[in-house]
């Protein structure tokens, strides 16, 4: 009876190998037409797209599937293929980004984070904490996030949202900096973090402000105190 055990064992692990290699050699297989559909098709159920926001984003994919093509044959090593494919995607995702809204922005920035959080383990290395999923991320990314983050709590409109993420942009880049510097001071991030709190309330209605000295104290500022 064991040894049949083992035996049904044997052909089923052979069986899902097969599948799986099977798998892998058919996403290989596709055209871009069919991994640009596929792309999209996951997109719109999990950012839940319109019918004009899946269009402009089928596009999107189909331009860059087929840029993608040209890399083919090409050695996955190949320093050079690496950066032309980290610029190409580099370049995708700020595209997607203008048809994105600011909440399918941070759904998409944070399924991006917790990819990438499979690949990576801890949260170790920073002098300057940074915690909440923003390990890796460029300056560029944290202030979107954060910019995202805030218009929602707080309503905020296109042209407030467009003068926030600029200074969280700027705030990100000299906490780059920071982090950056061997003799970053507790007393240099805190005067940032200040400086820059007062920048964005300069921006937000009484009301809006009321809000976010409201986040502040009960510790949801602390999403936009980790970049």
């Amino acid at each position: 009876m064991n040894f049949n055990l083992k035996s049904v064992a044997f052909v089923f692990l052979a069986f899902f190998a097969a599948n799986t290699v099977s798998a892998q050699r058919g996403q290989q297989n596709l055209t871009a037409e069919q991994r640009a559909d596929k792309q999209t098709e996951r997109m719109t159920e999990q950012l839940s797209l319109t019918n004009t926001q899946a269009t402009q984003v089928a596009a999107l994919n189909l331009k860059y599937a087929k840029q993608k093509e040209s890399f083919k044959g090409a050695a996955d090593e190949n320093t050079d293929k690496k950066a032309a494919m980290k610029q190409m995607r580099d370049q995708q995702n700020a595209e997607l980004k203008t048809i994105l809204n600011a909440e399918q922005l941070e759904k998409y920035e944070t399924m991006r984070s917790e990819k990438k959080g499979g690949k990576k383990g801890g949260r170790k290395g920073n002098k300057v904490s940074n915690r909440g999923g923003d390990n890796g991320k460029t300056p560029e990314q944290r202030a979107e996030m954060q910019t995202a983050r805030l218009t929602k709590e707080l309503s905020l409109t296109d042209t407030q949202a467009a003068r926030i993420n600029a200074i969280h942009w700027e705030f990100a880049k000299k906490m780059q900096v920071a982090k950056d510097a061997k003799d970053v001071e507790k007393a240099d991030i805190k005067s940032l973090h200040e400086e820059r709190d007062a920048a964005i309330k300069a921006v937000l209605s009484p009301e809006q402000r009321v809000q976010f000295d409201a986040r502040e104290k009960r510790g949801g500022g602390k999403g936009t105190r980790k970049s």
